[in-house]
């Protein structure tokens, strides 16, 4: 009567004390088992998996480019033209534009080039030619010695190289440099068998290069309107770069 009295006064002492005892009993389990050495052979939780996040790329591709530059050379005239640009994610914009097919057997001509490039450029033609071509899926096998050009744009330096793709083919490589405009150019030229690239012909296909009217960019007007003023008299009048033979030793650095 006195437990059923007791009970009856403090009825909510019952799950407290049946927690206590569940409580007990987990201690002592656990107690139990860190005794017994069954603990220490738990495999220990697996670390948290750490998520690596590739950086973005330097530069990437710039859907349906407008074509800023013109090239109107009489022997390009009639080949396919390839245009495409990207972007560099510190500001940088490069314009590729290719004539020709690669893997013909004719004239084929690639031209990079590159405004507010934040890149700083290889002391060497090769490395810098090697990895141009690298990004565009070629190798370049051989080269020769670099040798300056004139053009209105200035010395632009020239080499004989083995561009390989699906086929080698024997081209002239070329690279300039004009911080005035914040400009850099780079590319190739390959003839065929019976007409290969030669310096006279590079040169006066530079000579015509050109940005299209309603270019936004006033420092490069300004620098096409000044080169204009330097056009090589021996490219004038000259309709094809199958002329080129009779430019040579006229034009510096074509003997």
């Amino acid at each position: 009567m006195r437990e059923l009295a007791a009970r009856r006064a403090h009825p909510e002492t019952g799950a407290p004390v049946a927690g206590i005892a569940c409580m007990a009993a987990l201690l002592g389990l656990a107690a139990l088992l860190a005794r017994s050495g069954l603990l220490s052979d738990m495999p220990p939780p697996p670390p948290a998996t750490a998520v690596a996040t590739a950086p973005p790329p330097d530069w990437s591709p710039v859907a349906g480019p407008p074509a800023v530059f013109a090239l109107p050379a009489p022997e390009l005239r009639g080949l396919p033209l390839v245009v495409a640009a990207r972007r560099h994610r510190e500001g940088g914009h490069e314009d590729v534009l290719s004539w020709g097919a690669f893997s013909g057997d004719g004239l084929h001509l690639r031209l990079a080039i590159r405004r507010g490039d934040p890149e700083p450029r290889p002391p060497s033609f090769f490395i810098d030619l090697v990895r141009h071509a690298a990004e565009a899926g070629f190798a370049v096998t051989r080269s020769g010695t670099p040798v300056a050009v004139a053009t209105k744009l200035g010395p632009v330096e020239t080499a004989d190289v083995a561009v390989e793709e699906a086929v080698e083919r024997a081209c002239l490589a070329f690279r300039s440099e004009h911080p005035e405009a914040d400009l850099r150019l780079l590319g190739w030229l390959c003839g065929s068998a019976e007409r290969p690239a030669d310096r006279a012909g590079l040169a006066c296909l530079i000579d015509r290069l050109q940005p299209r009217p309603g270019a936004e960019d006033a420092m490069l007007r300004a620098f096409f309107a000044a080169a204009e003023e330097r056009r090589l008299p021996a490219c004038l009048g000259r309709t094809s770069w199958l002329e080129a033979p009779l430019l040579r030793g006229t034009i510096p650095g074509t003997p």
